[in-house]
């Protein structure tokens, strides 16, 4: 039996969260989303969620965040359809 999937607050870093995912055995982490961070490429995260920002309605934000939602990067999309093809790129198998 899987363990239900923790869901995260309803806004995160000002983001109204959408949808969301946990990493879990059946998703597989390719490392070809290049994403840089300050001066460092981000690595896997555990947790993925996609958010409408508040700032910019218009913009579809996915978060790679920490096991406790806490977003370490971000890559704005003009559709969730977007984000989720780009979230798959990296994690393959996410979107089951």
């Amino acid at each position: 039996m899987k363990r239900p999937i923790p869901a995260p607050p309803p806004i995160i870093d000002s983001a109204r969260t959408l949808c969301y995912a946990v990493c879990d055995h059946d998703v597989v982490f390719t490392d070809r989303i290049m994403l840089i961070v300050g001066s460092e490429r981000l690595g896997e995260v555990s947790h993925l969620a996609i958010c409408r920002n508040y700032r910019a309605p218009n913009d579809i934000l996915l978060l790679f965040c920490d096991s406790n939602w806490e977003s370490k990067g971000v890559i704005a999309f003009d559709s969730i359809e977007a984000a989720k093809a780009k979230a798959e790129i990296g994690y393959r198998g996410i979107s089951k």
